[in-house]
């Protein structure tokens, strides 16, 4: 879906939100290159961003500090001078109830419209719709159509992975914690500047575990991860919706042994991801792993800290107890 503005341009300067895409970033870059289209990136700091955006959008302050570090960057990039605006929106399976991703491209043009064109870009796992929504969007940007079908199959064959930097899988001695959850640079597996990663890592001695990149292959687990999640009494709604908690589970119930706890992960002011991790932490306390719900603001760092440090020593005390035992 593309919203547009009103207003003609002589040049057309799209803008790109570092925050708002960390592991598509570099598609979109190759996407517009190929397309022949100006553009800017704003990767300005992630707390910058985030009082910038509370200076000039009302009610930021209550919104989750993804949304406000993204809506940040794109007020960035409109005072630099881009009058188009493209705002990716990540679709799994046609599934994606992350308020502030869906809406954030109608909250920019309610605001900036029509004096800036926003672009909201929806990206699908389904290869017919990624491809499909592309097009339009590529349509949109560019009448060449030989530049637009480049653009299209380039997409896929662009390096866009983030891996865990700091799990080792093979250490068996440090206590491994699972992280179920994302805060993008500050509380992110995949960036070595993470500070509250490299806490866990440096301070705690704790090797860190994601969902995405444990290895899970074993066909019986993927069944009974769905079983985990269709005897749960949990209302399902739409059977799409929940795949992503199938998935974790997946990798969940692929590695028992080589999991010590799971933080689950969340902004504080984040609604959708509460209602996730609620469902997910009743099947794991069924699975009788350790787990802990932590909500996190950027002024609560060090009580996020001592909430790790005391849940790491009561896993080390667990482990200990039954080498005792």
């Amino acid at each position: 879906m593309i919203t547009k503005g009103m207003i003609k341009m002589s040049k057309r300067i799209v803008g790109l939100s570092s925050e708002r895409s960390p592991s598509g970033i570099k598609q979109w870059v190759k996407f517009l290159d190929i397309l022949n289209i100006e553009y800017m990136v704003s990767d300005i700091d992630i707390s910058v961003s985030a009082k910038q955006a509370d200076s000039f959008f009302n009610f930021s302050t209550e919104y989750c500090f993804f949304r406000r570090s993204c809506l940040g960057q794109y007020l960035d990039l409109i005072r630099r001078g881009c009058n188009t605006i493209l705002v990716p929106v990540k679709y799994k399976d046609d599934y994606n109830n992350c308020n502030a991703t869906r809406f954030m491209a109608k909250e920019l043009s309610a605001v900036f419209s029509p004096e800036v064109e926003i672009i909201s870009a929806e990206v699908h796992t389904d290869p017919y719709m990624r491809r499909k929504e592309l097009m339009s969007v590529a349509k949109y940007l560019s009448q060449d159509s030989s530049l637009i079908l480049k653009a299209i199959d380039e997409w896929d064959f662009t390096d866009h992975a983030r891996v865990n930097v700091f799990a080792n899988y093979d250490d068996k001695e440090k206590i491994s914690i699972m992280i179920i959850g994302k805060m993008n640079r500050i509380f992110d597996y995949t960036y070595i500047q993470s500070p509250l990663c490299r806490f866990m890592s440096d301070v705690l001695n704790v090797n860190i575990l994601d969902p995405e990149t444990m290895p899970y292959r074993d066909m019986a687990q993927v069944d009974r991860a769905r079983k985990l999640i269709m005897d749960s009494n949990i209302s399902h709604g739409n059977d799409n919706t929940h795949w992503p908690h199938e998935l974790i589970l997946h990798s969940v119930v692929s590695n028992l042994n080589k999991i010590d706890g799971i933080v689950f992960l969340r902004d504080c002011f984040c609604i959708s991801g509460l209602e996730d991790i609620k469902i997910l932490q009743q099947i794991v306390n069924k699975l009788n792993i350790p787990n802990i719900i932590c909500s996190f603001n950027m002024e609560s760092r060090t009580t996020t800290e001592t909430i790790l440090e005391t849940f790491t020593e009561m896993l080390k005390f667990n482990r200990s107890d039954l080498l005792c035992g």
